[in-house]
């Protein structure tokens, strides 16, 4: 190889190894945030939580919709497929004529 090609070989190595390096820092420090809660947030974040199931509790669903006229005219217009009766070979493996 020639002087020319060892060192672009050489940077090409050096700025890959520096890229990876704060690529891998950073996103290490946002994991670590992330993770690192403090007893009082997650207590605020169950309180949150708590305060969103009680809104949950109070929905009430109108059952009457069933019903309705309109829902019980409703009718299933999709197609019935027949099944044949013979699927084909008992072995597909065996030899033609068998």
């Amino acid at each position: 190889m020639s002087d020319k090609s060892n060192l672009f070989l050489i940077i090409f190595i050096v700025l890959s190894l520096v890229t990876v390096y704060f690529w891998y820092t950073q996103f290490r420090e946002v994991d670590v945030s992330a993770t690192m809660s403090s007893a009082g947030e997650s207590h605020l974040l169950g309180r949150e939580f708590v305060l969103l199931i009680n809104k949950l509790r109070a929905i009430t669903i109108d059952a009457g919709f069933f019903s309705d006229e309109r829902f019980t005219s409703l009718r299933d217009l999709t197609p019935v497929i027949e099944i044949p009766e013979k699927f084909g070979r008992s072995n597909p493996f065996a030899p033609i004529g068998q």
